[in-house]
């Protein structure tokens, strides 16, 4: 039986594809452009005195090189008699600071915010912050996964006494818009 040599054009085409500057580039890093968009979905708040449930909207712009960003996390929770609205805005710099407008999450209102700052970290599409004043901690994950059109955002923000305990956790799962790629 006689077995068919590919040809010598054949072999040259398949080498050059291989030899191509494409063929080793680096992909780019994931910077903070996997994160922007206008998320709705579902909230849940565990406190040490019980369950709420509610919806949140989170908006977050990022800059054009991807390198900082702003989080606008609002949750609207019931606790069955009483709803309340959580609001807290978090700064994510390029230098890898993060500044907080309120660690506890809007629990405490509008006249007893608790500033704080810390730092921030990104691996891929996942998202990890921490932020304190001393006294209040707060800490955070963010990840995100496309979806045709849509992109899901898991976001956790545990809002806790300086040693840990009093914690506030709010789970939030959304979903948002993909961007519209740029022209």
């Amino acid at each position: 039986m006689k077995t068919l040599m590919p040809k010598p054009l054949v072999w040259l085409a398949f080498a050059s594809l291989l030899l191509t500057p494409s063929a080793f580039a680096k992909k780019k890093p994931l910077t903070l452009s996997a994160f922007p968009g206008k998320y709705t979905g579902a909230v849940t708040l565990v406190t040490p005195s019980g369950t709420s449930t509610g919806t949140t909207v989170v908006v977050i712009t990022a800059s054009k090189a991807g390198k900082s960003a702003v989080i606008d996390y609002t949750a609207t929770v019931s606790d069955g008699t009483n709803t309340s609205v959580l609001p807290t805005t978090i700064t994510l710099a390029a230098d890898k600071t993060v500044s907080v407008t309120d660690l506890g999450v809007g629990i405490a209102g509008s006249n007893n915010m608790h500033p704080g700052t810390g730092t921030w970290s990104q691996h891929k599409r996942t998202l990890s912050l921490f932020a304190t004043n001393g006294d209040l901690n707060l800490t955070g994950t963010a990840s995100t996964h496309d979806n045709r059109k849509k992109r899901k955002l898991t976001l956790i923000l545990v809002s806790s006494d300086a040693d840990g305990s009093n914690a506030y956790t709010f789970t939030t799962t959304l979903v948002g818009r993909l961007p519209k790629p740029k022209k």
